[in-house]
């Protein structure tokens, strides 16, 4: 939470407890569920490493860094 220039919280207090709309579950899941989430998790992962991979070339490349294949930045030139 953030918080103001004199050190106090900014934001809504938390409702009570017989105001709040949203209740705990708890879900059980499969060895199999369980083992799909955790492989949904890596790929997300993964993909969003390689997206921001990416974006930082792109950006170098767009500031006139040359970047070789191997990803060694070599001296700017201009």
């Amino acid at each position: 939470m953030k918080t103001s220039a004199s050190g106090k919280r900014m934001g809504r207090p938390p409702l009570p407890p017989e105001e709040a709309k949203t209740k705990a579950i708890r879900i059980v899941l499969t060895t199999a569920e369980h083992a799909a989430i955790k492989e949904l998790s890596r790929r997300l992962n993964r993909a969003a490493g390689e997206i921001m991979r990416t974006d930082i070339l792109n950006r170098a490349r767009a500031a006139g860094i040359p970047i070789t294949a191997a990803g060694a930045e070599k001296e700017r030139t201009e």
